[in-house]
C-alpha cells in the first residue's frame, strides 16, 4: 500500500496484512454524528507495520486520518466507493481547508 499522508500528520508506510479487507472495518456513523468502526483491522495492520496502535486511536482525527489514507488506496486498486466514508472524506477536506470544526450528520456529506 502506498503511504499514508495527510497535512497535518507524518508519513507512514503500512502493510495490509493477508485476510484483512478495508469494509472489515465496517465504518459507521452514529446517531450522535460519531464515526464508529471495527478495531480489529486497525489492531492487524499496526501489527504487521510496526505502527503503535496507540498512536492511531489517540483521537477520532488521527484514527479518521488512517482510515482515510487506506480508502484512498482501496479506490486507487478499484474497489468501489463506500458512502460512509466518503462522506468522513468531504468531511476531512472541509475540516483541512476551513480549520477544522465541520461535521456533517450521517448521509448528508
Amino acid at each position: 500500500m502506498d503511504p499514508i499522508e495527510h497535512p497535518r500528520m507524518d508519513v507512514v508506510e503500512v502493510k495490509i496484512p493477508e485476510g484483512v479487507a478495508f469494509a472489515d472495518l465496517r465504518v459507521a456513523r452514529d446517531a450522535d454524528g460519531h464515526v464508529s468502526f471495527t478495531v480489529d483491522p486497525l489492531q492487524r495492520i499496526c501489527e504487521a507495520s510496526g505502527i503503535d496502535m496507540d498512536t492511531v486511536m489517540a483521537s477520532e482525527d488521527s484514527a479518521v486520518a488512517f482510515i482515510l489514507g487506506w480508502y484512498r488506496a482501496h479506490l486507487a486498486c478499484g474497489y468501489a466507493p463506500e458512502p460512509t466514508v466518503e462522506d468522513l472524506r468531504a468531511e476531512a477536506e472541509a475540516e483541512d481547508r476551513y480549520g477544522g470544526g465541520i461535521s456533517y450528520p450521517p448521509g448528508s456529506g
